[in-house]
């Protein structure tokens, strides 16, 4: 509460103020006409503002702007606009500190979490050289494990053998189209003896009594193979190409190659170019009617066509071992390279086996920067 002004009063004496009951003032005459004045000057301020008041809400078109609506005047004061600035003044220090303190929380967070992550990787770091101690140990130890070349290079002798494997199979084929071709040649020129010499033709010509005829019956591949496993498997591609000169050269001086091959024989002695005899050829001048023995058996020597047979017979002979040798080497190739793929396999699994255990010890963020 404000204090009374005293310039408008004037204290009595201390004696009256000790004795008297209660404290009065004493107005004096100037200050009595001052407070008048001051009291005249607000009633008249009060009523222009009301004035400008009422004047206004006309021109507004406004009702009830009379005097009772109307206050006086206020008091001059402090304004809102300068309260506001004091309390932001007040606040802002406040405010920064508030600030200051949550991103300090936030950095301390940080900090925290990024020492948990240096630790963790720091005991990965321990496992991993571990690790590598005891690995390098293992291979230090064990000495018969393989390494990539060592593997690369097991791969490619495994291709190589694959393409040997191949080849000698096409190679086995072409030589069983060659057997076949051949014994077909035997059975014609067999129906061809037949025809001209009767049914008992071996008999006539003297080889029933030879032990080299009957070799070439299906009890030879078995014979010759147990031969084979006795005296072992040929090594290498020297006894296939020995064995094949050798045959090339006895059909060559046996029966040369001829392009009416598949053509069935003409009676006019096609059948006997390569056969060395004595006995003049046929003249032109016989009928063509005449009986097949009529025409053949005035031409035919009965001393080389046993020895053409017989090189028949021993080319037969000889195509057939040949290609019981080749199925002995093949067999003893696909075994060796059987055995080859076993073992590629299980050094490839225990390659990708190392691999894995290298991979699962190194850390998430480097497997995927590797990758």
């Amino acid at each position: 509460m404000d204090s009374p002004d005293k310039s408008l009063y004037t204290p009595v004496s201390l004696a009256d103020t000790l004795s008297g009951p209660q404290r009065t003032y004493r107005a004096t005459a100037n200050s009595a006409s001052s407070g008048f004045t001051a009291t005249a000057s607000a009633k008249d301020r009060s009523q222009a503002a009301k004035k400008e008041a009422a004047a206004m809400c006309e021109m507004l078109g406004l009702s009830g702007g009379g005097g009772a609506n109307v206050e006086a005047t206020p008091k001059p004061g402090r304004s809102l606009n300068s309260t506001r600035t004091a309390d932001k003044e007040a606040r802002g220090p406040l405010v920064e500190v508030v600030s200051l303190r949550s991103t300090l929380e936030g950095k301390e967070q940080e900090i925290a979490a990024m020492r948990k992550e240096l630790a963790a990787l720091a005991r990965e770091k321990r496992d991993l050289l571990a690790k590598v101690d005891r690995l390098e140990k293992a291979a230090q130890t064990n000495k018969a494990a393989l390494d990539v070349k060592q593997m690369e290079r097991l791969e490619k002798e495994f291709e190589v053998q694959e393409q040997m494997l191949a080849g000698f199979q096409k190679e086995n084929e072409k030589q069983a189209l060659e057997v076949d071709r051949l014994k077909t040649r035997q059975r014609r020129m067999g129906e061809f003896l037949e025809r001209a010499y009767g049914p008992y033709w071996q008999d006539e010509l003297g080889l029933a009594d030879r032990p080299g005829v009957s070799a070439a019956s299906p009890a030879v591949r078995g014979k010759l193979a147990a031969r084979a496993s006795l005296l072992g498997t040929p090594v290498g591609l020297g006894a296939l190409a020995r064995s094949t000169s050798f045959s090339t050269s006895l059909a060559q001086s046996a029966i040369p190659e001829s392009p009416t091959d598949v053509e069935p024989p003409s009676p006019s002695g096609a059948v006997f170019p390569s056969v060395p005899t004595a006995s003049p050829p046929v003249p032109p001048a016989i009928s063509p009617t005449a009986p097949l023995p009529s025409l053949l058996a005035p031409a035919l020597d009965r001393s080389a066509l046993p020895q053409h047979l017989e090189s028949i017979q021993a080319l037969l002979r000889a195509m057939e071992a040949r290609l019981v040798a080749r199925d002995i080497e093949l067999a003893a190739v696909e075994k060796r390279a059987k055995e080859e793929r076993a073992k590629a396999h299980e050094m490839a699994e225990e390659l990708e086996r190392t691999v894995q255990e290298a991979q699962s010890m190194l850390p998430v963020g480097v497997v995927a920067a590797a990758t």
